[in-house]
């Protein structure tokens, strides 16, 4: 059974959210990383998604949801209600159309192959509909949560549904995963050559499996873990000293920290830790 981990209210000058999260069964974690149940009455709801090292699904009740990428980016302008968020490889900025609620499932790269049964590199910078990717099991999700009243009878229903998924689903390699642990354990600061060596791989074979299973190569896996590690370190202070977070965080410098977050947050990171203040503004997931 899933547990309770946190039930959380924000407020700001841009409106309030309410969140309801719940952690899986534990024979489910490594595969799943939370239900989220929420609520926004945001105006404008508006909101940054930073890359991370996982794989959403979103599951709407009220309103759609307007999905604004980068230009450099295919698709950078969707609508979608429920979906699926594939790895990214940039920032995305979201627009709820009305009053947003429903829920969310955080899946690591395991568990987001296991559920989805496609390459996962087809899912890439891409939000797809959940009717699309799962089919008709998808569709009979949607429409049994919105029907079921109460959060703890939706995460219920949500951890069955999952964990069906996840029996039927086609296992990642033993050495895509522990190649991706390894760059997990390290922050992203490790060597693929080594990593392909101790593999016995070749780096064309790592990278190939990678994209396959992952969804992006491990250059960009690490570079996306590296980025996480340290927004996530941010977090709660004020005037940090940025040459030694640059450094800390597997950065050249604080120049190359710069341009990381420029490229992957579309803002600098004093910009971004400003946009926590000024009332949440954006979220890892």
């Amino acid at each position: 059974m899933s547990e309770a981990v946190a039930a959380a209210q924000q407020e700001s000058l841009l409106g309030r959210w309410d969140q309801v999260i719940r952690r899986p069964d534990p024979a489910l974690r490594p595969f799943v990383r939370a239900y989220t149940g929420y609520i926004s009455r945001a105006v404008p709801p508006r909101s940054r998604h930073l890359p991370s090292a996982g794989v959403a699904m979103i599951i709407e009740f009220e309103s759609a949801l307007r999905v604004i990428g980068p230009d450099t980016l295919p698709d950078n302008s969707q609508r979608r209600t429920s979906f699926v968020a594939g790895m990214h490889e940039s920032y995305s900025d979201t627009e709820w159309l009305g009053l947003s609620r429903g829920v969310q499932v955080d899946f690591t790269p395991a568990g987001a192959y296991l559920l989805c049964g496609v390459p996962m590199h087809t899912l890439t910078n891409r939000v797809v509909a959940v009717e699309d990717l799962l089919g008709r099991e998808g569709v009979s999700l949607v429409e049994h949560l919105m029907e079921t009243p109460g959060w703890d009878s939706r995460f219920q229903m949500l951890e069955s549904f999952v964990a069906g998924r996840l029996v039927s689903g086609r296992e990642p390699s033993q050495e895509v995963m522990w190649a991706w642990g390894e760059i997990e354990r390290l922050g992203g600061t490790a060597s693929i050559s080594a990593l392909a060596t101790e593999l016995g791989w070749s780096r064309r074979r790592l990278i190939s499996r990678f994209r396959e299973q992952i969804g992006v190569g491990p250059k960009t896996s690490a570079r996306v873990i590296r980025f996480t590690r340290v927004v996530q370190a941010l977090d709660g202070q004020c005037e940090p000293d940025w040459a030694g977070v640059a450094i800390q965080g597997g950065y050249y410098d604080q120049s190359h920290l710069i341009r990381e977050f420029r490229e992957l947050a579309g803002a600098t990171p004093g910009r971004l830790l400003s946009m926590r203040r000024e009332g949440g503004g954006f979220s890892l997931d």
